[in-house]
């Protein structure tokens, strides 16, 4: 039987997208002489739609500002184009 077995990578929740070692270490098993290779953890881009928001105008007047919305789980900031 195993015990003891950890893992350890350098990437955490805020981690960019990118690929992470995945090491493994502290395990103990009687009567077996234990070898470790490493693993790989691959963050991959998540999708974000951005939508415009509606706008209108009168006849003859400047365009209105336009703005978008993003998600509000999304770390895009806000922005007027």
């Amino acid at each position: 039987m195993v015990t003891g077995l950890q893992f350890s990578t350098t990437a955490t929740v805020g981690s960019n997208v990118g690929t992470y070692a995945i090491t493994p270490f502290g395990a103990s098993a009687t009567n077996y002489a234990l070898a470790y290779a490493p693993g790989t953890l691959t963050i991959n881009s998540a999708a974000l739609t951005i939508t415009a928001n509606s706008a209108t105008k009168i006849y003859g007047a400047a365009l209105p500002s336009f703005t978008a919305a993003t998600p509000a789980w999304s770390t895009a900031t806000p922005h007027r184009w």
